[in-house]
Order: C-alpha cells, then sequence, then structure tokens
C-alpha cells in the first residue's frame, strides 16, 4: 500500500511539472476574434458598439463614449497580452512547486493523505488553470457582468420611469417620443440633450425667425450691462450646469475605465482567493472593484 501511495504521488509529481512547467509564450489563443502572440494583441478584446458615421453636434456624447471604449479596449488588449506573456512562465513554476510541496507533505505525513484534500488540491489547481491559461472566460464574464449588466440596468430603471417613452423638445418647435428599449436609446436622449443646449444657446431665433447667434452669451453680456449683480449670478449657474456635465460625462468614462481594467486582472486576483496566504490580496481587488 505504501509503495503504491509513493508510485501514485511521483507520478502526481511528475505530471503536474510536465503539465504546468515554463513553455514558450509564443502564441495564447483566447477566444476566436482575439489572440496574443508574443506579448501582442491582435483582434477584438473586448466587446464595444460600432461608432457607424462621422462626428456631428447631434451625436456628441455618443460618438465620445464609443470612440473611448474602443480606445480603452485596443489599450488593455495590449496590457492584458503583456501581463499574460510575462506571468505563465511564473504562474507555471508556482504550481509545479506548489505540487511538488503537497507530494512532500503528502509524503512526510504532514497532510493526511485522503480523497478529501486530494479533490481540494486538484480542484485549486484546475482553477488556477483555468483562471490563468483560458482568461478569456473569466474576463468575458467579468465584463458582461460589470458593464452590459450595469448598462441594461440603466434601461430597465428608465423603462420603468418612462413607461410611455421619453419625450423630448428637438430645438425645432416639435417633439419626439423615445422608447427606450436599448443603452443606445439613452446615449440618443443625452445626444439630443447637449444638442438642444447647443442651439438654445447659439442659435436662437428672432420674432421675425431670424437666426440670433450667441444668444445665450449676448444675454449675459446685456444684462452684465444692466444689472451686474443678476449677471454674476447666471455666469455662476452656467458654469455650474457644465461643470456638472463634464463631471457626469468624465465619471461615466472614468468608472468604464476602472472597471475594464479590474477585470481584466480577474484572472490572477481570483486565483488569489484559493490560497489563505494570498486572499488578503484578493479581498483587496474585490473592494477596489
Amino acid at each position: 500500500m505504501r509503495l503504491w501511495r509513493q508510485f501514485c504521488l511521483m507520478l502526481l509529481i511528475f505530471g503536474g511539472a510536465l503539465l504546468f512547467a515554463p513553455q514558450p509564450a509564443s502564441a495564447f489563443e483566447l477566444a476566436p476574434a482575439f489572440t496574443c502572440s508574443g506579448g501582442t494583441a491582435s483582434g477584438t478584446f473586448l466587446t464595444t458598439q460600432d461608432c457607424a458615421g462621422e462626428f456631428d453636434e447631434e451625436r456628441m456624447f455618443s460618438y465620445f463614449v464609443c470612440q473611448y471604449e474602443q480606445i480603452l479596449n485596443e489599450l488593455l488588449s495590449e496590457v492584458y497580452c503583456a501581463i499574460l506573456d510575462q506571468s505563465i512562465p511564473a504562474i507555471s513554476a508556482a504550481l509545479t512547486l506548489l505540487i511538488s510541496l503537497a507530494a512532500a507533505s503528502f509524503l512526510m505525513g504532514v497532510s493526511p493523505f485522503n480523497a478529501k484534500e486530494l479533490m481540494v488540491l486538484a480542484a485549486k489547481f484546475t482553477l488556477v488553470f483555468a483562471f490563468a491559461m483560458q482568461a478569456d472566460y473569466m474576463i468575458g464574464i467579468g465584463y458582461q457582468l460589470f458593464m452590459t449588466g450595469s448598462k441594461e440596468g440603466i434601461v430597465y430603471v428608465l423603462q420603468y420611469l418612462f413607461e410611455s417613452g421619453y419625450t423630448y423638445e428637438t430645438g425645432e418647435g416639435s417633439s419626439v417620443t423615445v422608447t427606450i428599449s436599448t443603452i443606445s436609446d439613452v446615449y440618443h436622449i443625452f445626444d439630443q440633450f447637449i444638442t438642444n443646449i447647443i442651439t438654445d444657446s447659439t442659435k436662437g431665433q428672432m420674432d421675425d425667425g431670424s437666426e440670433c447667434k450667441n444668444a445665450l452669451l449676448m444675454l449675459i453680456f446685456v444684462v452684465s450691462a444692466a444689472v451686474p449683480p443678476l449677471a454674476i449670478i447666471a455666469i455662476y449657474f452656467v458654469v455650474r450646469v457644465v461643470w456638472m456635465i463634464l463631471r457626469a460625462i468624465f465619471g461615466y468614462c472614468q468608472g468604464i475605465l476602472g472597471v475594464t481594467f479590474l477585470v481584466t486582472l480577474a484572472p490572477i486576483y481570483v486565483s488569489f482567493a484559493l490560497f489563505r496566504a494570498t486572499r488578503p490580496m484578493f479581498d483587496k481587488w474585490v473592494q477596489y472593484l
């Protein structure tokens, strides 16, 4: 019985060493549309919306967010491939060492050699291998959970608030009702909101129908000359509204950057949760996420 146990442990050691030994990081195929080759990314890393058409003032917000997501996609794909290229040998060496230490502890009687311990050990090895070596599943699930899930949550909330659709003025005297069904509809509403602000501020019309350029700016100048205190209050509220819009836009973009970057690191930090010594690092990652 003892010889059989030692023989099984030796097979476990050599099998693990061959399986997790450092291999040349020449090409890692993560998904049909995305691959890492020598630390260089090719293909689409994360699912982003298509930025169709050219930039115009009627789709400023959606165009900006779309371009931002695509730039972030390209940037983090290179970061991910670099991390993968540098971490695979280290992870393989760590798993090989862990197998050797586990086998030694079994042989010396430090750890009980039973089915439970073997199943726990095999489960940890399998999960680390799946998280680190097959990271596209982890990243895909995490990205869909946080990004797509949050966008769908926004859509559901707005659908509840505006059951009959959201109605807004086009700036030309007509109104349009939008049925909110996707995040693109939400972006479209915000695009129209910004367009209306620009139109009302710079392209107002006189009573005779003639166009009045820079209407808001001229109003502030007139009020400044007539009643200076009111002009200061008006300028304050204008700056406050602009600042709130900018904070909302950059806060949204910062959230996309932070969540996407942390999700990119998910395969490494989720593996830390499996071991007691590295679990505090996983807890800190969850706090940031």
